[in-house]
């Protein structure tokens, strides 16, 4: 063996992971500690594989140690002889072992262009040799080194390449994180973003790399991510298992627990995305097909500010999908419950794509296969980061509208006479009125307070002033938008002034003379809640003029009264289902929303193959902490076997919980309907729960949000094991 080669080689061994004995040719960690080496030294691909060769041909020698029995393997006879003379080791049964020369038979280290080979990665991953069995540490340092490999051949050297999904959208909301309303998100969040986005990334890293396991697809993210404005936005990431109660451990060389916990999250929806596309490739029949992979961002035009409108040289997703659309030759979706493949007319795909993320279509991303052919296979997703996020939301007086809608619908269908529909739309319409002066007195709570503070003179008002300052750092320090001194959005800069004295005085003015914006109400209750709290340690009780936690709570509590009331007198009446079986309308009427907001009526099966919209619907799965949910699993979690049992069984029930104040329990701030449907057993199954509080602090609207019971998301996850 040359110098060089000798000096490799040993520099090869010293560099090996603790308990390995040799170099082995066969172990995708071995080789790639080598290219390291190589590399350092400047060495060229075909003297690497030169090296490879010279090693495969080289002579072993083995020799037994006395103490333990092992058996060490030498290349190089001199250190063989040193070995033996030593007086540690011996020769095996059958005295002096002779030489072996190994078979000149090697896997390539380097592709054409300087990256490690795939194909003896996988190799190094999955086999042994019984003289170098791998230690637990050595097959996740084989593992890290394989994700690392591939992270630069997917990303390139430095790992921050451009994402494989043709999205200039996801791209850019990776790289300045999320942030909402802007032309590069759909409508939701920093996590669901992330979820979706990098869940369709990961589809396509499987299809560059088909063996990764569940931990090194989640690692190919993280590293991908883990320098993005996206992946720092990643916080109190949850990894949520109801039925199989598993956690995930997070590795120790993890820096962001909460990004790789994401990470993880995501890489099972890939899985999920990936092999429902080749399955569905399977069915229809498709040769070399490529998966493609879209999310939800849609051209935005017409908004006022900054980022968002969408540029012209930006194509949205939606865009992008559509065009793959329009050039396809055929269509397809497959619909494996029912095991069939169906074609869908090119407009009708078109429409369908126009509604997504409202009405009927729940999809928030897209999986598309397209064969050499040009046939074009879809499959939709609504993607849920946790079995717990919401499904659909709304507010209270929505509610009354799409109630009055219903009726319309039930009356065209002669599911009620027109004196039932009369009475049931002048129920809903007084609700509805009432209802909408309710919430607008919510902003008078705030009103008082600027009344009552107005009169603060001296040293009272000197505090209410300090009341402003430390508002204004509590925002600097949660890191959340500083509604007083932000430069752009803050009430110094709207109102010009430069010193909480004028700022006080410009907001009780317009408090007191104006129309004032929610921000402004918004610090004043925070003021309030302050002072009130100075008075309440100073004096031991709070002016009535000032006490508006009180005209709040009261408030609320007879808005979410109200609805109640409504549910019950809708309940004296009388409709039909589509059954024909007679039911109180009250549960009709509840049902349909249901149905909208957990979209129940894909579980309906097509009536015949023109029916587009139900293929469409049921092709939309639930994807929930990386569990695809089909349509089959959603009927059986339910225990019916069609749309029309589930509403001939349905009922809102009557069990509710109000919500009150964390600090003190007395003030009320929302409440809590849970709905039940029964099942072909005749067994009460909780399918949901729909909760109404407000989103925008206590003198906000009421907003009602609807999410799968904990009894429903276990259900889900069990199906993960069949």
């Amino acid at each position: 063996m040359s110098l060089i080669v000798d000096s490799i080689f040993t520099e090869w061994r010293a560099s090996l992971p603790e308990g390995s004995l040799h170099p082995n040719t066969k172990n995708g960690y071995h080789l790639f500690l080598l290219k390291e080496i190589c590399l350092k030294r400047g060495i060229s691909e075909n003297i690497i594989n030169s090296v490879l060769l010279m090693l495969e041909k080289e002579e072993t020698y083995k020799l037994r140690k006395k103490d333990t029995g092992e058996i060490s393997v030498f290349t190089n006879k001199d250190n063989y002889e040193k070995a033996l003379d030593s007086g540690d080791y011996e020769e095996p049964e059958g005295g002096e072992e002779e030489p072996q020369t190994k078979k000149p038979e090697i896997n390539p280290l380097f592709q054409k262009d300087g990256k490690p080979d795939d194909n003896l990665i996988k190799t190094g991953s999955s086999e042994k040799t019984t003289d170098d069995e791998e230690s637990e540490e050595e097959k996740k340092a084989k593992s890290k080194a394989k994700v690392e490999a591939i992270s630069k051949k997917l990303y390139g050297e430095d790992g921050e390449g451009s994402l494989l999904q043709n999205s200039r959208t996801s791209q850019e909301a990776l790289d300045r994180g999320y942030k909402a309303g802007k032309y590069w998100v759909a409508p939701g969040n920093a996590g669901s973003n992330f979820n979706e986005n990098m869940s369709n990334e990961g589809a396509l890293i499987l299809e560059e790399q088909e063996d990764l396991t569940e931990e090194e697809l989640a690692r190919v993210i993280y590293n991908r991510t883990k320098d993005t404005n996206l992946g720092k936005q990643q916080k109190k990431t949850q990894v949520q298992s109801p039925h199989n109660k598993d956690t995930v451990k997070v590795p120790g060389d993890i820096e962001n627990s909460d990004l790789y916990k994401a990470s993880v999250l995501t890489a099972r929806a890939a899985r999920e995305k990936h092999n429902r596309a080749k399955r569905g490739q399977k069915a229809v029949g498709m040769k070399n097909a490529k998966i493609k992979t879209f999310g939800g961002t849609d051209r935005k035009a017409g908004k006022k500010g900054k980022d968002q409108n969408t540029p012209d040289v930006v194509k949205a997703d939606l865009e992008a999908l559509k065009d793959e659309v329009r050039k396809a030759k055929k269509i397809y979706i497959f619909d494996e419950e029912i095991g069939k493949v169906v074609e869908i007319p090119q407009q009708v795909m078109l429409d369908w794509i126009d509604s997504s993320g409202g009405g009927e279509n729940a999809g928030d991303t897209a999986v598309i296969s397209v064969d050499d052919n040009g046939n074009l296979l879809y499959d939709g997703w609504s993607d849920k980061k946790n079995f717990s996020d919401i499904q659909g939301n709304s507010t209270l007086n929505d509610d009354y509208t799409k109630q009055d809608r219903y009726v319309d619908d039930m009356l065209a269908n002669e599911r009620i006479d027109e004196s039932t529909a009369k009475q049931a739309k002048d129920i809903i319409d007084d609700a509805k009125k009432r209802s909408d002066s309710i919430e607008e007195n919510y902003k008078k709570a705030p009103l008082k307070v600027a009344q009552f503070l107005a009169k603060y003179q001296g040293g009272e008002r000197t505090r209410v002033v300090q009341h402003l300052k430390d508002q204004a750092k509590k925002y600097d320090r949660d890191g959340t938008t500083n509604h007083i001194t932000d430069p752009k959005k803050g009430l110094m800069q709207r109102y010009g002034v430069d010193n909480y004295d004028d700022l006080l005085d410009a907001i009780i003015n317009e408090c007191e003379n104006g129309k004032p914006s929610g921000t402004v109400l918004k610090v004043m209750d925070r003021v309030g809640d302050s002072e009130r709290g100075h008075l309440k340690e100073r004096d031991g009780e709070i002016p009535a003029g000032i006490d508006t936690k009180v005209i709040l709570s009261n408030a609320r509590e007879e808005a979410l009264n109200l609805q109640r009331d409504t549910v019950d007198k809708l309940n004296d009446l009388k409709g039909k289902s589509k059954n024909g079986k007679e039911k109180r309308l009250g549960d009709v009427l509840g049902f349909q929303e249901t149905i909208d907001f957990l979209h129940l009526d894909k579980i309906e099966e097509p009536k015949d193959e023109n029916d587009y919209k139900a293929y469409l619907k049921r092709n939309t799965h639930l994807c929930m902490a990386g569990v695809n949910v089909p349509p089959k699993s959603i009927k059986e979690c339910m225990g019916v076997n069609n749309l029309s049992e589930a509403e001939d069984n349905f009922e809102v029930v009557t069990d509710e919980r109000i919500m009150r104040d964390q600090a003190t329990g007395t003030y009320v701030t929302g409440k809590t309907v849970y709905i039940y449907a029964i099942n072909k057993d005749n067994e009460r199954v909780f399918i949901g729960e729909k909760v109404f509080r407000s989103r925008e602090g206590a003198t906000g609207k009421t907003n009602n949000e609807i999410k799968w019971s904990k009894e429903m998301q276990k259900c889900f996850d069990s199906k993960r094991d069949k």
